[in-house]
């Protein structure tokens, strides 16, 4: 067996502890890390939307409480997917029942991929605030008796600036009339 003598083995101990303190003691702080995930938004970058429905009352209702999804590019092609589905039920119902199934699997498709949504008010408006600056896809669908559709925008939100969008019949993506 090893049996420490007298003065030489405390010595040897204080030298391994002072060794090994700094090391240990670097160990110990937290340091910054650095991550691929993108920093907090600018305060000033924001998106704001607005739904402008012309024709009867039924139509600016739809304005109202309208869920709008802000998701990324790349689920743009997949939600595409699921309007092409509907070409059976448009063969035995027509168009427009095809759209109305349609638009409940691509707003399922929206919300699932969806980086944020917001409710429009009672005036059709709402806004994404502090928003990462780059691109992503504003989905948004409605159905009343006229008709139904469904906007699948890009947008580009610029640092430190606020994106103005105004969502119409006239810039709808597919709008299908009920005949």
């Amino acid at each position: 067996m090893f049996a420490p003598q007298g003065g030489s083995a405390v010595a040897a101990v204080m030298i391994c502890i002072a060794l090994l303190m700094p090391p240990l003691c670097a160990a110990a702080v937290n340091t910054p890390q650095q991550t691929d995930r993108p920093g907090p938004a600018a305060a000033g970058t924001s998106l704001a939307v607005t739904v402008r429905m012309d024709g009867k009352v039924a139509a600016k209702t739809a304005a109202s409480d309208m869920q709008i999804y802000l998701c990324s590019p790349n689920v743009a092609d997949e939600i595409r997917a699921v309007r092409k589905t509907g070409g059976i039920i448009a063969q035995h119902s027509g168009p427009y029942k095809a759209m109305l199934s349609d638009i409940t699997f691509m707003k399922g498709r929206a919300e699932r991929a969806r980086i944020r949504n917001e409710a429009t008010d009672a005036a059709g408006r709402c806004s994404f605030n502090q928003l990462d600056p780059g691109s992503y896809i504003l989905f948004a669908c409605w159905h009343d008796g006229d008709g139904a559709g469904y906007w699948m925008i890009p947008v580009t939100i610029a640092d430190k600036k606020k994106t103005d969008i105004t969502l119409s019949l006239k810039n709808c993506t597919e709008y299908v009339r009920n005949r």
